[in-house]
């Protein structure tokens, strides 16, 4: 009971350091601006999509801090209040804050102001309290929520936060060579290049002599495993010929993509498909799938980078710009040559009135 009340009892003072932490960061984004915090993010984003990586981490970064608070409040900040004099006292706090700020310099001013920030909270927490186990457990707590809490807002904001962990999930996307780059074009997501969608279309308009009905299906399992599903019913009248055929299944693909992208977008917070919500590369690889198969020849010449050393430089090089972008049917269009992407927009908003959606579903399980 004695070790629980103690227990306790410093817990109390850990929530209260916690709480003028994160208000103090909270006021410092305000007036400084997110991107002062994006060095950190990068870089915890980078650790998190490797869960080895992570853990690893996160033991090493606590049993390393623990150890600073024990050297720094014993051998440091109390050797100099013994002293008690104001000068002393001043100094106790300043040389942690400092030594705190080093610790954190290759982050740059991100790293200034959260050593700073911490380094000065700890240093008057304990020239009053006296006590280095209480900071140190403050430490293994916050380093153990820090993640968590910017994964939060990654949820809940559209910010430089969630481009940071856009980038380092794409980066991972690349590295598991589930993306690759067309010259001419651009980044081409695997999982949204859906070939099998376009087959299950075509052949079931081509084996119909006017008319018929196709559904198309799709989901995904989300962070907290929860089962997506959804499909749509399609009815349609069979196309005269193979342009117009091409065209209906463009319309459709594109169409159902759209789809995707709303109930990624429209979803509970606590699914995280906001931060999938019209990236990029999503709604551009079903067009690019599309156009892969006009039946006059691609479109776009099949000039395929696939060498992830090659990926991650030009991701290197453009990933932070186009990270942020959002990618509906639209602005994919915009990737063609204006003569072009006329000619093929008309021919499949011709197309348009020939199908038409009988039946929808959607399951979150």
């Amino acid at each position: 009971m004695n070790l629980f009340s103690t227990f306790f009892a410093k817990f109390r003072w850990v929530l209260f350091i916690q709480i003028v932490v994160i208000l103090l960061f909270v006021c410092s984004g305000f007036l400084l601006g997110e991107e002062v915090f994006s060095a950190f993010s990068k870089f915890l984003a980078e650790k998190i999509f490797d869960v080895k990586l992570f853990l690893l981490f996160i033991l090493i970064a606590v049993i390393a801090m623990s150890l600073f608070e024990f050297f720094v409040r014993q051998y440091i900040q109390h050797k100099l209040l013994i002293k008690e004099t104001l000068q002393a006292k001043i100094l106790s706090v300043i040389l942690p804050a400092i030594l705190f700020i080093a610790l954190h310099l290759p982050f740059g001013k991100a790293g200034i102001l959260y050593g700073g920030v911490i380094g000065l909270v700890l240093g008057v927490f304990y020239l009053y309290k006296n006590d280095w186990q209480i900071l140190a457990l403050w430490q293994t707590i916050w380093l153990l929520t820090l993640t968590p809490m910017l994964l939060f807002l990654c949820l809940v904001f559209d910010s430089q936060i969630r481009n940071d962990f856009l980038f380092a999930y794409k980066k991972k996307h690349i590295q598991k060579e589930m993306m690759y780059y067309r010259i001419n074009w651009g980044w081409v997501d695997k999982i949204h290049y859906r070939q099998d969608h376009f087959d299950i279309l075509l052949k079931s308009i081509e084996k119909v002599d006017e008319s018929g009905e196709v559904t198309l299906e799709d989901g995904w399992r989300t962070p907290l495993g929860i089962n997506v599903h959804y499909s749509e019913k399609f009815a349609f009248k069979k196309p005269a010929n193979e342009l117009d055929k091409w065209a209906m299944v463009s319309g459709i693909m594109l169409h159902f993509m759209t789809l995707n992208e709303q109930i990624q977008e429209n979803s509970p917070w606590y699914h995280g498909n906001q931060l999938s919500a019209w990236q990029f590369d999503d709604m551009s690889s079903c067009l690019l799938c599309c156009l892969d198969n006009y039946p006059q020849g691609k479109i776009i010449p099949e000039q395929n980078i696939f060498e992830i050393n090659k990926l991650l430089q030009i991701w290197q090089e453009n990933g932070a710009g186009i990270v942020k972008s959002k990618t509906r049917e639209k602005e994919a269009w915009q990737m063609l040559s204006k003569d072009k992407r006329i000619e093929l927009m008309k021919l499949i908003d011709e197309q348009k009135v020939n199908w038409r959606v009988i039946d929808k579903d959607l399951d979150h399980k």
